[in-house]
């Protein structure tokens, strides 16, 4: 199985439990990994067959910017979710950082793997 990548998405948006982060928006960093077969989109050279990254990371943008998320935890899992019911990716590796949520830190976060990671 091949991966479809985005590294490095940038999303301002609610998430956290302090009474500060339940009203200002922060920066969360995506890594998603993304299983899928990229054969029938090579062969065909057609983009309906390809997983188009460029619509998964609006949707995953929009899927954050209209939440307001208590937990990463959350994000990651929800962010899963809609990849799997929408794209009908089958298996993912996401990570979801928070670069500004400490000083001298440079992020905390979390990482999932689910469904079929190889």
């Amino acid at each position: 199985m091949d991966r479809v990548f985005i590294h490095g998405l940038f999303v301002k948006c609610i998430v956290g439990i302090y009474d500060s982060e339940r009203v200002n928006k922060q920066r969360v960093r995506l890594d998603i990994d993304m299983l899928w077969d990229n054969r029938p989109a090579a062969q065909s050279k057609d983009i309906d067959k390809a997983l188009d990254y460029k619509v998964v990371s609006e949707a995953v943008e929009s899927l954050l910017v209209e939440s307001k998320f208590l937990l990463v935890e959350t994000m990651a899992e929800d962010i899963f979710k809609l990849l799997n019911t929408q794209f009908h990716v089958t298996g993912a590796r996401i990570r979801v950082e928070k670069p500004d949520a400490i000083q001298h830190i440079d992020a905390v976060g979390v990482e999932i793997f689910r469904g079929e990671w190889v």
